[in-house]
């Protein structure tokens, strides 16, 4: 992994903890026993997903990472970012 996709993965992660405070609804949000291993789960799932190029940018958690990282929020600008080795 590039040490962008690290930054992106981390601060998915992040950003998922905190949407799962915001917003209760988030499926990751079961016991607190639970959630961290759901995060790590999810966030697993969510680096599979982005090397393969078949993740969907358009959760809220997805847009606060683009906004935090100053990243387009577009598939292109995600997948530059990623691919960029070691600029952020």
């Amino acid at each position: 992994m590039t040490k962008n996709l690290n930054l992106f993965v981390s601060t998915y992660k992040e950003e998922l903890q905190k949407n799962c405070t915001d917003y209760p609804w988030y499926r990751c949000c079961t016991s607190d026993a639970e959630r961290e291993a759901a995060l790590n789960k999810t966030a697993i799932n969510m680096t599979n997903a982005i090397q393969q190029g078949t993740f969907n940018k358009d959760s809220a958690t997805f847009k606060a990472v683009c906004k935090k990282l100053k990243i387009r929020h577009t598939y292109i600008g995600i997948k530059e970012f990623i691919e960029t080795k070691d600029v952020a």
